[in-house]
């Protein structure tokens, strides 16, 4: 967690399990050949770096995260 950050441990955590819960799924569909590898490779990596931190900055967080979690998932507010 970046020392600057204004959130707390879960939030960050939220956004590490939503770049896991995305690179699962990435992984089964190309598995399942749902998903070919020019796109699932690009993917993959890119939640590779969201797990990591590198993009911390663009996903804003809801003050009430509730529902059916569209906005997590599509990363709108």
């Amino acid at each position: 967690m970046p020392g600057n950050a204004l959130w707390g441990a879960q939030t960050q955590r939220t956004d590490e399990a939503l770049g896991q819960v995305k690179k699962a799924s990435v992984l089964a569909n190309r598995e399942l050949e749902w998903l070919s590898s020019s796109h699932g490779h690009p993917i993959s990596q890119a939640c590779d770096e969201v797990i990591e931190g590198q993009h911390d900055g663009q996903f804003p967080m809801d003050i009430c995260r509730a529902g059916s979690g569209t906005s997590a998932g599509m990363n709108s507010r």
